[in-house]
């Protein structure tokens, strides 16, 4: 059962977390509607974050660049096999995709001087620019959100999410669902695969 939105009584404390786990290990959910309710959450957060980015930011790129610009914007300089693994692409499109980059002043690539046969590839602060451009946006429309909160409300989300975080982020824990799993059980029982 969802919580209705004015029940104080409501709240996520009434999703109760069964022990912990079963037999295999896996974390019980006693309401998978509350999965179901967070991604809900999570993606209309994310329509209204996007909604305030700016028409032109990513003009004329395409998706799979932008891709690498997000991937360079997180991550050390790395070789071009590291970004298509990471990109789970292959080498040779990979290789188009920072070209084109490098064409455009976005990414820069940079010979290793302890082996020359090395090349990283890198943001320039053009490409870094594409990146944050739209962030700064939606940190203005999140600021505003906030401001129109009480200060509980600020540490409630605040504490969520540093919570959420901290929980995707585990030492040791896939941060993406290995292929082939997905969630089982019934309606009142869920089982997250570990």
């Amino acid at each position: 059962m969802i919580p209705e939105e004015n029940d104080p009584a409501s709240s996520l404390s009434a999703y109760n977390m069964v022990g912990d786990g079963d037999a295999g290990g896996r974390t019980v959910i006693a309401d998978p509607s509350m999965i179901d309710e967070i991604v809900v959450h999570y993606r209309r957060v994310g329509r209204a974050l996007r909604a305030a980015d700016p028409a032109d930011w990513a003009s004329g790129l395409t998706m799979p660049q932008l891709r690498v610009l997000f991937l360079l914007s997180r991550s050390e300089p790395m070789p071009v096999g590291n970004v298509a693994q990471a990109m789970q692409i292959s080498q040779p499109s990979a290789t188009e995709t920072v070209d084109r980059l490098v064409r455009a002043g976005l990414v820069t690539r940079t010979t290793c001087q302890n082996d020359r046969r090395v090349v990283r590839t890198a943001l320039t602060p053009e490409g870094r620019d594409i990146v944050d451009r739209p962030w700064e946006a939606r940190r203005a429309v999140l600021a505003g959100a906030l401001a129109r909160g009480t200060p509980d409300q600020q540490d409630e989300i605040t504490r969520g999410l540093s919570t959420l975080v901290q929980l995707l982020e585990a030492e040791g824990e896939p941060n993406t669902v290995p292929s082939g799993s997905k969630v089982t059980g019934s309606a009142t029982t869920r089982n997250v695969p570990g």
